[in-house]
């Protein structure tokens, strides 16, 4: 569903390995985040929460305080290909997104 908001500043885009990896390996998922990158842009969050849904939009209504928006993106039969995208706005800094799979955090 997307907001009130215009569009995200995406700025750097960063892809974690496992990410990059399974795009080179299987062009449906590739697809996938390419897509969801487009949607994540225009603010289509995803199914998140409401409170999450809320936190974006009120970090995107003040770029010049840092905040952080993310989403979760799914792909139909294949849960193993959900996706979390996060974005760090605001403050001096340039923006950074980054495009993750669930296991990453485990990993990082």
């Amino acid at each position: 569903m997307k907001n009130s908001v215009k569009q995200v500043n995406l700025g750097a885009v960063r892809l974690t390995a496992a990410v990059t990896e399974e795009m080179l390996e299987n062009p449906d998922f590739a697809a996938h985040v390419r897509d969801s990158l487009r949607r994540y842009r225009d603010c289509d969050w995803g199914p998140i929460s409401k409170g999450d849904r809320a936190r974006n939009e009120e970090a995107m209504a003040d770029p010049f305080n840092y905040g952080e928006i993310s989403a979760f993106y799914e792909y139909p039969g294949r849960p193993e290909w959900e996706i979390c995208i996060m974005t760090e706005i605001g403050g001096r800094r340039p923006n950074q997104t980054t495009v993750t799979l669930p296991d990453d955090y485990d990993e990082e």
